[in-house]
């Protein structure tokens, strides 16, 4: 574009007088000096993508010495720029966004060249962009860019779903927008973003990220090992171990070991894990322990005594806890004496956790 050149006047009239006596002096100041008209031009892309970065060269005909001061919009980019030797001045870069005016004020540094100024108006193609969706316990954010060498903020509005199911939307901030949503933890689930453009400038774009929970299994060790009936005999040591699926593990990371000491049937032992997405999973065990041995007592005779005949020797068995694995078993056997006999005896319980209770004994028979 060329701009036509702005004259300023630099000549005024002054009048003098002086009197001397009767000599009447006039002075007569030199006429109007007339400024040489300046010629302008901007070489500017005709388009863009929207917040491309791009340069505008200025043109001064005749290589008129001065500076170009470049401004966007009305808002000066940086200081004047020197003309070159060439008659051109580059501007500073700049970004490039719909309807942007670019202006070009040149200053002759020689009074006797008029100022001009020449400005052009550049118009944005339709740029291609991704969307970009993040999820965390409570929210979901999706994150528009446009395709280089498009840049800066996307503006404009994102719809999200849930499985294919509208949830809602919200409108572009800083190239970002973010919902309060909290995805459920059930099963894995896809979460969409949907960008809808703007205005032609910003071409629509959509994601899926499918969100999935971490995965964590519990597993039992015991330096006894479990009875068939399910029992331990021995603390327990639950042990988790975690993996990440869609997203990192959160700094919690992994459930802690748990070790059980404390007797009991039906202790549940729990953990759980998280991620940075919001995922979740939980483990769980069930321990049953029972460190006590079963309770024996003989009936029939006392251990060591002596007695005229043979008795009849009979155990009984009990077990507070796990229960007893069978009957009181009882063995005896006998030991000619040269007066008379002695009956040896044991008797053996086993409760459902494995624990053992062995009572042995005798008596004489004279």
């Amino acid at each position: 574009m060329t701009s036509t050149g702005r004259r300023r006047g630099l000549g005024r009239s002054v009048l003098g007088a002086v009197v001397a006596g009767a000599v009447l002096l006039v002075l007569a100041a030199p006429a109007a000096i007339a400024q040489t008209a300046t010629s302008l031009t901007v070489a500017l892309t005709t388009s863009a993508l929207y917040g491309q970065s791009v340069t505008a060269t200025a043109t001064v005909a005749d290589a008129v010495p001065g500076t170009v001061q470049f401004a966007v919009d009305g808002t000066n980019l940086g200081d004047p720029v020197a003309v070159g030797t060439d008659g051109t001045a580059t501007s500073p870069a700049f970004a490039v966004f719909p309807d942007v005016e670019l202006t070009a004020s040149f200053e002759p540094t020689d009074d006797t060249f008029d100022s001009s100024e020449a400005s052009r108006t550049l118009a944005v193609d339709s740029t291609a962009t991704t969307t970009e969706v993040s999820v965390t316990a409570t929210t979901i954010t999706a994150t528009v860019t446009p395709v280089a060498p498009g840049a800066g903020p996307a503006v404009g509005y994102v719809d999200f779903f849930l499985d294919g199911y509208s949830i809602t939307g919200a409108y572009l901030r800083n190239g970002s927008a973010t919902i309060d949503y909290r995805v459920p933890t059930d099963h894995a689930h896809d979460v969409s973003a949907f960008y809808l453009g703007s205005n032609g400038d910003l071409k629509l774009s959509y994601t899926t990220y499918t969100r999935d929970n971490p995965s964590i299994d519990a597993t039992v060790a015991s330096s006894r090992p479990r009875a068939a009936s399910g029992w331990y005999r021995a603390p327990v040591t639950v042990r988790f171990a975690c993996a990440a699926t869609s997203a990192p593990l959160d700094d919690d990371g992994c459930a802690p070991d748990r070790v059980v000491a404390t007797e009991g049937a039906r202790q549940f032992v729990t953990g759980s894990v998280s991620a940075t997405d919001g995922g979740s999973a939980t483990a769980r065990q069930v321990v049953y322990l029972d460190a006590t041995r079963p309770v024996v007592r003989i009936r029939g005779v006392r251990d060591g005594e002596v007695y005229a005949h043979r008795k009849t020797v009979r155990c009984r068995a009990s077990d507070a806890l796990s229960g007893l694995a069978g009957p009181c078993v009882l063995h005896q056997r006998r030991v000619d004496r040269a007066h008379g006999f002695v009956i040896r005896y044991r008797a053996r319980a086993v409760d459902e956790a494995g624990n053992r209770r062995v009572v042995s004994g005798h008596y004489r028979v004279r």
